[in-house]
């Protein structure tokens, strides 16, 4: 089966779709002076820090204000994410055991910045940075202005007694943590203990530092602590359009020709965003159910040489996770294509396998109804949604065999479009 015109459009218009599109929330931000202004921020999903974002005073302004650090110190999308300015030292050394240096980095570059605020409360604040060489974490005590990196090293040298290098880790962030607690008075030994277990991640120090303050996880969620998506479900229904072909090097010789059946299909799962706020990039699971069918009628070309009928029908139940990415991404209107795979599972029925007057075919070695019954197909998908409620999909499902057997070899492919309806 070719691929279908409606997925290769979509691919060749995808770098258009990724390039128009805006996402504009409701946000602030505020000026050198202390002025606020209060408007609409594009939201996107910073791979990095962003260096800048567009800004307007009303959704109806044509051309956005461009807010940088040179014009603003604090930027907040109101119930998302917040960043503030920030001029000062960056570590440069690499952190990832793949790429580490020999001997110990702690070289760094002096800039300004925007910081993006991960956890607050009455002790200290948490900020991050990320940038092309790895995440860098910071810490802003309630008594002062000016943040400070907490240091993390990774690196190779020898070692002392026997020369072979080893690999060094220096875990200084849990030493300036610790100290932190001390100084707040509230170091206990369970907080050490999680301390000392903690690693150099977003999670672990968001938990740490909303110890410090006094922050349990009801109070983080009730002032806007974000967990990672939140999951919509979906149900639909569709055509299953399946092509399926004799293989030319033994059972099309023997008369067997290509036969396409329509027939309905039947989906329902879910979509997990890896960000609720931007639903750029989502996980997918979803099961579908759909029918095919086989006809071919020839003259066989071997003996007995008799007119010959073949024939079946087959359930499909797959279940198939997938990896989406809305390249066009608007609350409105996405604009989306997938790829993932499917766990197949096929149940045949009504298989014949005749002469066309009904009599028998003469018992031989080959078996027509050796049938496969689970597969691993890739799943191309494309699509639109509409106004967050309404999908409309085209699968492409690839080639699978239909039988075990050395000469009966048929292989299917599938074109499958529907519409699914996303509940709340």
């Amino acid at each position: 089966m070719k691929y279908p015109p409606l997925l290769f459009f979509i691919a060749f218009s995808l770098p258009f779709f990724a390039s128009a599109q805006s996402n504009y929330k409701p946000g602030y931000a505020v000026t050198l002076k202390g002025d606020t202004l209060k408007g609409f921020i594009d939201y996107k999903e910073w791979d990095e820090n962003p260096s800048s974002v567009d800004f307007k005073t009303n959704l109806s302004d044509k051309t956005p204000q461009k807010l940088t650090a040179d014009d603003v110190r604090i930027f907040s999308i109101n119930g998302y994410e917040s960043y503030q300015k920030y001029t000062g030292s960056i570590g440069i050394d690499y952190i990832d055991p793949r790429h580490i240096n020999y001997g110990k980095d702690t070289t760094f570059r002096l800039e300004t910045v925007f910081l993006k605020k991960l956890a607050g409360g009455k002790n200290v604040i948490l900020l991050s940075y990320t940038d092309v060489i790895r995440s860098h974490y910071y810490i802003e005590e309630a008594s002062q202005s000016n943040p400070k990196e907490l240091t993390y090293h990774i690196y190779n040298e020898n070692d002392a007694q026997t020369g072979a290098v080893k690999t060094v880790v220096d875990n200084d962030y849990i030493t300036q943590l610790y100290l932190l607690a001390q100084k707040n008075n509230v170091l206990t030994s369970d907080l050490q203990s999680d301390m000392e277990r903690m690693g150099y991640y977003a999670e672990d120090f968001i938990r740490i530092i909303n110890k410090i303050n006094g922050v349990t996880q009801t109070d983080n969620a009730r002032n806007g602590g974000r967990s990672a998506g939140k999951i919509r479900f979906f149900a639909g229904l569709g055509v299953n359009v399946t092509g399926t072909v004799p293989a030319t090097y033994d059972f099309k010789p023997l008369g067997a020709t290509n036969y396409t059946s329509a027939l309905p299909l039947i989906s329902a799962g879910f979509n997990l965003p890896l960000n609720t706020a931007i639903e750029k990039v989502l996980l997918r699971c979803e099961m579908t159910v759909s029918g095919m069918h086989y006809y071919t009628s020839y003259n066989d070309k071997v003996a007995p040489y008799v007119p010959i009928v073949y024939k079946y029908s087959a359930i499909s139940v797959a279940v198939t996770p997938q990896m989406i990415y809305n390249f066009y991404n608007t609350d409105n209107l996405k604009i989306f294509a997938g790829i993932g795979f499917s766990f197949s599972f096929y149940g045949y029925n009504n298989a014949s396998y005749a002469e066309k007057n009904g009599n028998p075919v003469a018992n031989n070695s080959a078996n027509p109804y050796y049938f496969v019954t689970f597969s691993t197909p890739i799943v191309f998908k494309a699509g639109v949604r509409l106004n967050k409620k309404i999908e409309i999909y085209a699968d492409y499902v690839s080639g699978t065999p239909v039988s075990n057997d050395e000469v009966f070899r048929l292989s299917f492919a599938s074109f499958q479009a529907g519409v699914n309806y996303y509940f709340k």
